[in-house]
């Protein structure tokens, strides 16, 4: 319960910064994150809930909507991140008693186009094949971060993901 973007892991890494700071020389003008994975999601809530930490944050392969990682690992041969999600939730994010903690612990709750920090977001065109994380939470939380006029449509994320090409 204390991991997967909880409350707790925003105030370890906030306490974390705070310690280097009041410990050591540093420059508060600098400070990034970067993360793969499970810290891909992190920084992505990082950027949210924290951006005025950060000079930068980078995401790799990060997880942006707990329900919708629970559903496509829960269908597939990486079904031991779903039952990972059910135990940081203390159950499925679909339940109604689970979902509003799984939104709470997702990026997309936090990302918008108010946030003034470079965010970059990365992944590979195969990941959620050969990959763990498929590359369209990275279009989910892009479109949370630019204007609508800029955002893909649905269809638009789905072609991409099955044809592998981008869109114009």
């Amino acid at each position: 319960p204390e991991a997967m973007g909880s409350d707790l892991v925003i105030a370890d890494i906030r306490a974390a910064v705070d310690w280097a700071k009041n410990n050591a020389s540093v420059d508060e003008t600098r400070i990034y994150a970067s993360g793969v994975s499970g810290g891909g999601h992190a920084t992505q809530l990082l950027a949210g809930r924290t951006p005025e930490i950060w000079a930068g944050i980078s995401s790799w392969c990060g997880i942006s909507d707990i329900a919708a990682w629970h559903r496509e690992t829960l269908a597939s041969e990486r079904e031991k991140y779903a039952r990972d999600i059910e135990k940081a939730l203390g159950g499925a994010p679909d339940s109604p008693e689970r979902a509003k903690d799984a939104s709470h612990r997702s990026p997309l709750s936090w990302l918008s186009e108010e946030i003034d920090i470079p965010l970059d977001l990365n992944h590979g065109i195969d990941d959620g094949r050969t990959g763990s994380v498929p590359f369209t939470h990275s279009l989910h939380a892009w479109n949370k971060l630019v204007p609508e006029q800029k955002r893909l449509s649905a269809n638009e994320i789905e072609r991409f993901y099955q044809l592998r090409q981008p869109p114009e």
